[in-house]
């Protein structure tokens, strides 16, 4: 994969500082029709009812602006940078109706109004390395301050103090790389919870109250010391992202094949080298990251992953797809020629 390093300034820009030919035109069918919507800044709805969120088949994007489009609100999940005009056909048509939230980037030889921000390195999760001038790839790295471009909402927490004071009205806790190795009791508090990020930081177990939080749809826990999992976790049932890449896990935990919401997940560098019998039993599963673990091939009944649309398997000891997998509508990063 080539890794080039921007230096990013992030925009915060209002409608009436730019002109009508300097918005960032969104659609919501590929090719540029269809009902269309302005985006002077960030795009990042507040609720499901938003008639563009998970709505977007295309985007204008004008001269001196790029962007990163998430398959998440709030700026989180697969994302893809854009620096042209675009749309959700060919190999990008796993993006269809599938944009959650936009970061509207300016460059600084724009002429439009700035404000500096951090160095970033971002990459695409999504692209299969092709040469399409429409993307550009690079190595996305998590801010160290998520506040430093995320902005606050409702329900939304970053770190454990805050979160302690309101456990009711927690529905996103954000604690990535807050150097945390022990569980608080009071999460089992957080009866609303729906969306856990933990990455980066030393947790090593699962305490037995975390049962209790039967609304989770996003665990992110990549980058701890995680080697096994409690039975409980087959009562998340509501459960669609699970990322557990970076952690010494040596097999598929036996709770997957009880998830039966899940649509993304994230096996990536974790010591796994088989899938297991019941894999086919994901028959939700949009998403799959094995990246550099030592899984060297597929079962015969992989095919039977219906809607899976996206996997990484760069990395990995597979030299060859079968058939079965080379017939599946999806793109696959990191393919064997």
């Amino acid at each position: 994969m080539k890794h080039i390093t921007v230096l990013l300034l992030l925009a915060l820009i209002s409608a009436t500082s730019l002109a009508q030919n300097d918005a960032v035109v969104v659609y919501d069918n590929e090719n540029f029709t269809g009902d269309s919507r302005n985006l002077y800044s960030h795009y990042n709805p507040e609720g499901l009812s938003d008639a563009f969120n998970n709505n977007i088949g295309s985007i204008r994007v004008p001269a001196g602006t790029w962007l990163v489009i998430f398959d998440e609100t709030g700026f989180r999940g697969h994302h893809l940078v854009i620096e042209n005009d675009w749309t959700a056909t060919g190999d990008f048509a796993p993006w269809n109706n599938n944009i959650s939230s936009i970061l509207v980037m300016r460059d600084a030889e724009s002429g439009l109004p700035v404000l500096q921000g951090n160095n970033y390195n971002t990459s695409d999760s999504y692209n299969n390395n092709n040469n399409n001038s429409n993307n550009v790839q690079y190595n996305y790295t998590e801010p160290q301050v998520q506040n430093s471009y995320v902005p606050q909402n409702p329900g939304i927490f970053y770190n454990i103090e805050a979160a302690a004071k309101n456990p009711d009205e927690v529905i996103v806790l954000d604690v990535r790389g807050q150097n945390l190795s022990d569980w608080p009791a009071f999460f089992s508090n957080m009866k609303n919870l729906r969306e856990l990020y933990i990455s980066n930081n030393s947790f090593s177990s699962w305490p037995s109250f975390f049962s209790d939080l039967k609304q989770l749809h996003v665990i992110e826990a990549e980058n701890n010391s995680f080697t096994s999992f409690p039975t409980y976790f087959s009562e998340f049932k509501n459960l669609e992202v699970l990322d557990l890449s970076g952690n010494p896990i040596t097999s598929f935990p036996s709770f997957f094949h009880e998830l039966s919401s899940l649509r993304v997940l994230d096996m990536s560098y974790t010591k796994v080298s088989s899938f297991p019998s019941f894999f086919n039993e994901l028959t939700n599963l949009e998403s799959l990251n094995i990246s550099n673990t030592d899984i060297s091939s597929f079962p015969s009944f992989f095919d039977e992953l219906t809607r899976l649309r996206w996997m990484d398997i760069s990395g990995t000891k597979i030299t060859d797809l079968p058939y079965g997998v080379r017939s599946m509508n999806i793109v696959i990063v990191g393919r064997p020629d």
